[in-house]
């Protein structure tokens, strides 16, 4: 019964994301964001409500999801499809800088740092193919430093970009990038330490992700792709973002469901814990 409610409950975002995708096509300007028919609180409003239910259904999760400590192939396929996504996004911002363009640094370093994610995306994507369940390289730090790439994409997101309350085409993509920040931050706490209680907000993360990144980040990309408002490396970042949502969709499936048995922490877990609240 909790996974038929959690299922259901993962389907609104698709919903709220096709109804945006309308808005979007229909009564919004792409070049400036604004919308052009209708309140813009209405669309605030229609977020609030989608991320309330986020917040109610994580409740189904389990604390401690037996789901995080067994094989998942379709996490694990995920996860090398988004490794993969992120080192052709970090590829083509490379072509565009070696093709002449003005070197910026922030975006050099966003390049150099989209690799790290790519890297540790793929190793875990192996790890849950190959059929293990131990995070890759045993440091947590892999993790760490495949998120840093997050960090600077929500800060050139929100200090560079015209962003505004009214502006939603911009407000989404700042959301969007500190969604899937929020969730892989999420993501390495749980696989290095599965046995801690987790499950409640990785689930609520996946959702987040999940609505933000694939729902609405995506189909708005490709929109502004198509209306010649985004380069290839945009509408690639956009697309990537959206693979990250799937894993954050996935996540919040395996959170719902038997509990772990309790188990007495291990001689590893002590040093995971305390590189990541370093």
């Amino acid at each position: 019964m909790k996974r038929l409610a959690a299922g259901i409950s993962l389907l609104v975002p698709v919903a709220a994301g096709a109804v945006r995708w309308l808005d979007l096509v229909n009564f919004c300007d792409l070049t400036t964001g604004f919308v052009t028919l209708g309140p813009v609180g209405a669309r605030y409003l229609c977020m609030a409500l989608v991320l309330s239910l986020g917040v109610l259904a994580s409740f189904l999760a389990a604390r401690r999801p037996s789901g995080l400590v067994r094989r998942s192939m379709s996490l694990g396929l995920l996860c090398l499809l988004a490794g993969g996504a992120f080192a052709a996004l970090a590829g083509v911002q490379l072509a565009a800088l070696l093709g002449g363009r003005e070197a910026d640094v922030l975006e050099t370093a966003q390049t150099v740092l989209y690799l790290l994610t790519a890297l540790w995306l793929l190793l875990l994507g192996i790890s849950r193919v190959a059929g293990s369940t131990v995070a890759p390289s045993g440091s947590a730090w892999t993790g760490i430093l495949g998120t840093f790439a997050f960090y600077l994409l929500t800060v050139r997101r929100f200090c560079f970009n015209p962003s505004g309350i009214v502006r939603i085409v911009p407000t989404v993509q700042v959301f969007s990038a500190l969604s899937a920040l929020v969730l892989l931050q999420g993501a390495v706490k749980a696989f290095y330490l599965p046995h801690l209680p987790v499950g409640r907000g990785l689930f609520f993360r996946g959702y987040l992700a999940f609505f933000f990144c694939t729902c609405l980040e995506a189909p708005q990309a490709v929109c502004l792709y198509l209306g010649g408002q985004y380069t290839l490396a945009q509408l690639a970042e956009g697309l990537a973002l959206g693979v990250i949502g799937l894993i954050g969709l996935r996540c919040a499936a395996l959170t719902v469901g038997d509990e772990q048995p309790e188990q007495p922490k291990s001689q590893e877990q002590p040093e995971a814990a305390e590189e990541l609240t370093r």
